[in-house]
């Protein structure tokens, strides 16, 4: 995690819900325009914004046999091919490149063995936005083993204003100069 604070890096563990899912939502692929739409896209189904992490993490998983996703050799994982394009077809157009933070988790996590949870368990239990000049950065608090631990989350908020002609926002969380 970066920013980890508190519990070293070992104890704080992996899960699904806050490291994948996020980013399944960030990257637009669990909208309604994609697998988040309510049939899915081309045979793949998403939960809506990536709000039910076990189902979205069984249809990565589990569905098709387990195509999607090669645990022996990550890189060639169905999951990571379709949006970068490499040799299959995807209606969605190029989502990743090799060099894009979301593909390092995603394809990190498969050379992991695709853990749905491991390690502490944590809860989160509150977020904030905070500004450092012209950057927007997102802390998430998470309750692991009766302690309370702050994390830099930003990589993985999906940043967008709700009043764009107001204030605008790129996805990195940076508020263009006035």
């Amino acid at each position: 995690w970066i920013g980890a604070t508190g519990a070293p890096a070992a104890e704080i563990g992996f899960d699904f819900a806050y490291r994948i899912s996020p980013l399944l939502a960030k990257t637009g692929c669990a909208s309604a325009q994609c697998h988040g739409a309510s049939t899915g896209k081309g045979g793949f189904k998403l939960s809506l914004f990536a709000e039910n992490p076990e189902a979205d993490y069984d249809a990565i998983l589990r569905e098709l046999d387990g195509r999607r996703v090669d645990l022996h050799n990550p890189t060639q994982s169905l999951f990571l091919r379709k949006p970068m394009r490499l040799g299959v077809r995807h209606g969605g157009g190029r989502l990743l490149d090799t060099e894009d933070f979301a593909y390092r988790e995603f394809r990190d996590w498969i050379a992991s063995e695709a853990p749905f949870r491991s390690g502490a368990r944590q809860t989160l239990t509150g977020i904030r936005i905070e500004r450092t000049n012209r950057q927007l950065s997102a802390i998430a608090t998470f309750e692991i083993d009766g302690r309370s631990q702050d994390r830099d989350v930003t990589p993985w908020t999906l940043w967008e204003s709700s009043a764009p002609n107001l204030v605008a926002v790129n996805a990195d969380g940076a508020l263009p100069p006035h």
